[in-house]
C-alpha cells in the first residue's frame, strides 16, 4: 500500500486513474496524501484469512477489472536471516576513510550516537535538521544522498532519499515524508543513512528504534550499558558487540529481550581432520572479556539433539560421530542459548564445514602470500592488538566482500584460518592465544 498503483494496458503504463479499495473511492492523483487515512481504515482489518477487494479498475473501452487479495500466513522457509554484526548492525557507522564527522540532529541535546531508542518526537526533531558531512582533508568531496528507511516488520520496508547538493530537494523529501508519518510510531525502526550519490558507497548509518515517551529504554546509553559476547569453538568465532543483555517490560506485563534476535551462518573451510579436533574442544564464552562457563545451549545435527554447556567438550567417540555427519549440506545448528543471570537474545548459528578449498586469488601458503602481499590493495589491515587471552585483528573494507584471515607461525605452518562475509567498514576478528602460544614473529594475512 505504500506505493501508488499503476496499470499496464498493453502499450503504456497508466498512472492517472481512479478505483475503489474496499468501496473507498481512491484516485492515484492524491493517493500518497491519503496513505494515513487508508492505513487507519484498512490496517486493523489485516489478518490471516481476510480478503480485500479492489474494484472499478479502468481497463479501457468501458471495461473494468477487479482484484481480490487474500491474506495468508507466510511459508516457513526455515531461512536464517542475519540481523546483526558483519551483515547488519544497529551500531552507528561512519566511513572514517572518507568522512571526518557527520551531524544529523542535535547531538548535544539528544546524544544520538550514544543511544538506540528514541521517542517519535525525537525522530522528527532529528530528520528535520538537514545532515551535514565533513570530508577528510585528503578525500575528494562528492555528492551525497541522504536516505530515511523504515524497517517495521508490520508496516513493511520503505524509504525516501534526497541529494544534499540541493537544500530544496531535502525539504521536498521531508514534505513527502509527512505522507508516511503513520509509519513513525512506537515499535518502528528507522535507519538514517548517507551514501555517495554515484557509487552508493555507505558513508554513515544510524539506526533509531522508536518507543513510547515513558519507555525505560530511553535511559540506555551504548557507552555505559552495552556488552560484548564472544563465542569461540575451534575455527567458529562470533564477536557480538553492542548487546544490552537485559530485558524490558511490554505493555501486556510480559518481558522481552532488549536485543534483537541474532541468526548467523558460518562456513568453515579447512582440512576435515581438524573438524574432529574442534568438536573435542570445549566452546569458550566470554562477556566483556570475562570467561563464563554457565552458558547452556542446544546442538542439532541431522535431527539428533545434544544439550551442551560452555567448557564441556564431547567425548572422542561422540565427536567422531558428529564430525562424520556434518558437511556443507548438513550443518551444525546451535540455538536455545541461556545463561544464569543474563538475558541473552534469541541466538541461532548454522555451521557448515567445507573440505579445504581456499578461495583466495593465491594459494594460502606463507611463501606465496608473502610475495603477493606487496601488491596494491584498497583493504586496510591494522596492526594486531595483543591481550593475555586473544589476538585482535582489525581490518577496514571499502565494500562488502568475502574475507579470509590467516595466521602463520615463524616456521610457515598455518595456525589459524577464518573465512566469512563482511560488509563495508571496520571489523575485528579475535583469535585465542591458545593458537598463538609462543612469543616471537607471526604473520597475519
Amino acid at each position: 500500500m505504500l506505493s501508488p498503483p499503476t496499470i499496464w494496458n498493453g502499450t503504456a503504463l497508466l498512472r492517472d486513474f481512479s478505483f475503489k479499495l474496499e468501496e473507498i473511492p481512491v484516485s492515484t492523483a492524491d493517493y500518497t496524501a491519503r496513505l494515513g487515512e487508508l492505513d487507519a481504515a484498512l490496517g486493523p482489518k489485516v489478518s490471516v484469512g481476510a480478503v480485500f477487494h479492489i474494484t472499478d479498475l479502468p481497463l479501457g473501452n468501458g471495461i473494468v477489472g477487479a482484484v481480490d487479495i487474500l491474506i495468508h500466513n507466510p511459508e516457513d522457509k526455515k531461512e536464517y536471516q542475519p540481523v546483526r554484526g558483519n551483515w547488519a548492525s544497529n551500531a552507528p557507522f561512519l566511513n572514517e576513510q572518507l568522512l571526518e564527522r557527520v551531524a544529523w540532529g542535535r547531538e548535544d541535546i539528544t546524544r544520538i550516537s550514544d543511544r538506540d531508542f528514541f521517542t517519535v518526537a525525537e525522530f522528527w526533531q532529528t530528520v528535520r535538521q538537514q545532515p551535514y558531512a565533513e570530508w577528510q582533508p585528503y578525500a575528494e568531496p562528492q555528492t551525497i544522498r541522504a536516505t530515511i528507511n523504515f524497517q517495521d516488520p508490520e508496516q513493511g520496508w520503505f524509504g525516501l532519499s534526497a541529494l544534499l547538493s540541493d537544500d530544496i530537494e531535502y525539504r521536498q523529501m521531508l514534505d513527502n515524508l509527512n505522507n508516511y508519518k503513520h509509519l513513525a510510531r512506537p515499535g518502528a525502526t528507522v535507519s538514517l543513512e548517507l551514501q555517495t550519490a554515484q557509487q552508493y558507497e555507505r558513508l554513515y548509518k544510524k539506526q533509531m528504534t522508536l518507543v513510547p515517551d515513558n519507555d525505560t529504554r530511553l535511559l540506555l546509553r551504548r557507552s555505559r550499558d552495552t556488552h560484548t559476547l564472544s563465542l569461540e569453538w575451534g575455527a567458529f568465532r562470533e564477536h557480538l558487540e553492542g548487546l544490552y543483555l537485559a530485558y524490558s517490560a511490554k505493555p501486556d506485563g510480559t518481558t522481552a529481550s532488549i536485543d534483537e534476535p541474532i541468526a548467523r551462518v558460518a562456513i568453515l573451510s579447512y582440512d576435515p581432520s581438524i573438524k574432529t579436533t574442534m568438536l573435542t574442544n570445549p566452546l569458550l564464552c566470554r562477556i566483556d572479556g570475562e570467561s563464563r562457563s554457565d552458558l547452556f545451549f542446544r546442538l542439532t545435527i541431522a535431527g539428533e539433539v545434544f544439550d551442551m554447556n560452555a567448557g564441556e567438550p564431547f567425548s572422542d567417540s561422540i565427536a567422531a560421530k558428529i564430525a562424520a555427519k556434518c558437511d556443507r549440506d548438513t550443518p551444525l545448528q546451535l540455538d536455545s542459548f541461556t545463561m544464569t543471570g543474563v538475558e541473552l537474545p534469541p541466538l541461532s548459528f548454522l555451521i557448515h564445514f567445507n573440505s579445504f578449498r581456499n578461495q583466495a586469488l593465491v594459494r594460502n601458503e606463507l611463501e606465496v602470500l608473502l610475495k603477493a602481499a606487496s601488491g596494491n590493495t584498497s583493504v586496510t589491515l591494522f596492526p594486531p592488538a595483543l591481550t593475555d587471552e586473544e589476538v585482535q585483528i582489525t581490518f577496514q573494507l571499502p565494500k562488502q566482500t568475502i574475507v579470509i584471515v590467516s595466521i602463520f607461525d615463524p616456521g610457515g605452518s598455518l595456525v589459524h584460518l577464518t573465512e566469512g562475509g563482511y560488509s563495508a567498514g571496520k571489523h575485528q576478528v579475535n583469535v585465542s592465544r591458545e593458537r598463538v602460544k609462543s612469543n616471537g614473529k607471526y604473520y597475519v594475512f
